[in-house]
């Protein structure tokens, strides 16, 4: 597992090939054209550093809109995007192509509630602004891509999902499994609650809400 401020990856082992998947968040469209280019040639990085063979997934929050082309374009958008690009957005494609990595979000046809990822805080804009993408001569492995919008994940983002077809291998180790009933907020030590609390944020930074959450159960 390799973690940077604004990428985690992790490698899968599976029976027939392995999958590497990349998490990111993007800056937005009003950072700092350094920081922009940093996130970017981090995400090459990491990208260039998967194993030859592996299977590439880079999921997450691009801040940008690849938009809808009707009939699509070429093998990286597919024919059901959403809105209309923006200067971002076309940069995007640009990096995909170069990567052969195709924009799985739109290559499935969805009732509009199901492609748009991101609303504003007063629900009057909605976007799709966040991918799932995959090599390209892996694309019959998704079989469906599309948002929860029932799903309560506590913030303006959308649960975006996507189903693959792929077998995982079975690495012989068994599952720890440990008795946690009984365990309360006056029962846990605060410093053992503190030190996970730690070690999660060292490894990816911590939302406000589920800081937020965390402090109301009084384990801290």
């Amino acid at each position: 597992m390799a973690n940077h401020l604004r990428i985690l990856s992790v490698r899968l082992r599976g029976k027939k090939v392995n999958i590497t998947i990349i998490q990111v968040y993007a800056p937005t469209s009003t950072a700092l054209e350094e920081e922009q280019d940093n996130f970017f040639n981090k995400l090459q990085s990491t990208i260039d550093r998967t194993p030859k063979g592996d299977v590439i997934m880079v999921i997450g929050d691009f801040n940008a809109k690849v938009g809808h082309h009707k009939g699509g374009d070429g093998d990286t958008i597919g024919g059901h995007g959403l809105g209309i690009q923006n200067e971002a957005g076309e940069g995007l494609v640009e990096f995909f192509n170069g990567n052969n990595l195709g924009i799985m979000n739109t290559w499935f046809e969805q009732p509009k509630r199901r492609l748009y990822t991101w609303t504003s805080p007063d629900g009057k804009h909605r976007n799709q602004i966040d991918y799932i993408l995959i090599n390209k001569r892996r694309k019959s492995m998704i079989r469906d891509v599309r948002i929860k919008p029932d799903a309560d994940c506590g913030t303006d983002h959308e649960l975006l999902v996507a189903t693959l077809k792929t077998k995982l291998k079975k690495t012989g180790d068994r599952m720890k499994v440990y008795d946690c009933k009984g365990i309360t907020p006056t029962t846990m030590q605060g410093s053992a609650a503190q030190r996970l609390l730690l070690i999660l944020h060292l490894h990816t930074p911590i939302p406000a809400w589920i800081v937020l959450q965390w402090n109301r159960t009084g384990l801290h």
